[in-house]
């Protein structure tokens, strides 16, 4: 593995993408659905705003060999995938899925850390709407499970 900076880079990488799934999954622990979605997009939000300088450090996609971020990496999806089953979301569905949960949770993260959303609407508001059209997605995703 890398020495000097890259090394570094490298281990914080590890040790951001772990914290953040550590903090995925104590916050859905126990919990299915919609209130699972829920808590992993306020968790995944309330990460990047209280550490933004550690989500900055968080790498989009693990470099190719190297199996520590690798696994840290799995982990971190891994919990988006164990929400995603409980819709009856699966195989391929279940990644382009698992893509969209990300994609949403990044990009309302890194639109607010960057000071974004400064109109004068309730940004709590604004993720409480952005949660009904995720969970509501899901719900009538191809392949979910209906109730």
């Amino acid at each position: 593995m890398p020495g000097g900076l890259a090394g570094l880079r490298r281990l914080i990488a590890i040790r951001v993408t772990t914290d953040l799934a550590g903090e995925l999954r104590r916050a859905i622990a126990g919990q299915h659905g919609e209130p699972a979605v829920t808590a992993l997009m306020q968790a995944y939000h309330s990460y990047a705003m209280t550490h933004p300088l550690r989500y900055a450090a968080l790498p989009q996609a693990p470099l190719p060999g190297d199996e520590q971020l690798m696994d840290a990496a799995t982990l971190l999806v891994g919990t988006i995938f164990e929400i995603l089953a409980d819709y009856g979301i699966s195989d391929s569905e279940a990644v382009h899925a698992a893509r969209s949960v990300r994609a949403i949770a990044h990009g309302f993260a890194s639109l607010s850390i960057a000071g974004a959303f400064r109109l004068t609407e309730d940004l709590a508001e604004t993720q409480d709407r952005l949660l009904t059209l995720l969970t509501d997605g899901l719900r009538n995703w191809p392949g979910a499970k209906s109730d």
